[in-house]
């Protein structure tokens, strides 16, 4: 139980602290924190845990981690500042995917247990919150052009992990499944921190091109090499 807790904390512990400093580095804050979250997530089960390891298929310590900090998460949704300055609409847009990972992350411990889940159902419900999420951001309103391009492209992401989750939660052949999982959500990160250096005063490229057409260019150009480095 310690040493559970003891992983809990040094992963969101990790996980703040180099959310602040890119965040700082960079200029801006929510696009890079989610970025961040998502790419670290994926590169470190990808290099420490075996791809073909049996159910349950991903460490429940990540799901005990996120269900830790998901009371901030929401706070930081509904009360930090730069979220005060857009529309409750547009923050419940940001909070309904955030609850539904919690009860998916919930299944994953009942199914584990065997309590009111059958075997795969929490990958099931991880595809279920997948799609509902891309569904939102189909449509998420961007400040500009090319942050709500970048919406169309993290759609993308979403619904590869969706497609990845369904398939995790039949347990034979499981080792392709999770790597296009993990490789679906390391490119959401990419895609979000690429977000993230687009709206940044310290790092942007909008004034230094102005012309819309390269700026989805660029953007692409940085979402394409983050992908080759993946």
């Amino acid at each position: 139980m310690l040493g559970a807790m003891c992983k809990i904390a040094i992963l969101v512990s990790s996980l703040v602290i180099s959310m602040y400093v890119t965040s700082m580095l960079v200029g801006e804050r929510a696009h890079v924190w989610a970025g961040i979250a998502f790419l670290e997530f994926s590169l470190a089960l990808f290099l420490t845990q075996p791809a073909d390891d049996a159910f349950p298929y991903l460490p429940t310590v990540i799901f005990k981690a996120y269900l830790a900090v998901m009371p901030l998460i929401m706070w930081m949704i509904f009360f930090e500042k730069g979220a005060l300055r857009v529309s409750l609409m547009h923050r419940v847009q940001h909070a309904v995917p955030v609850m539904s990972a919690a009860v998916a992350s919930a299944s994953v411990f009942l199914e584990r247990h065997g309590i009111f889940c059958a075997t795969g159902t929490s990958m099931a419900l991880w595809s279920v919150t997948a799609f509902g999420a891309a569904f939102i951001l189909l449509n998420h309103p961007g400040r500009n052009p090319v942050e709500d391009y970048g919406h169309k492209l993290l759609v993308v992401c979403v619904l590869a992990a969706a497609v990845a989750f369904a398939r995790l939660s039949m347990k034979p052949l499981v080792t392709w499944p999770r790597i296009a999982l993990l490789f679906a959500l390391s490119m959401f990160g990419v895609v979000d921190l690429t977000i993230g250096a687009w709206q940044s005063k310290n790092l942007t490229w909008r004034k230094t091109v102005p012309d819309e057409h390269q700026q989805f260019m660029m953007f692409n150009t940085l979402v394409a090499v983050g992908c080759l480095l993946l």
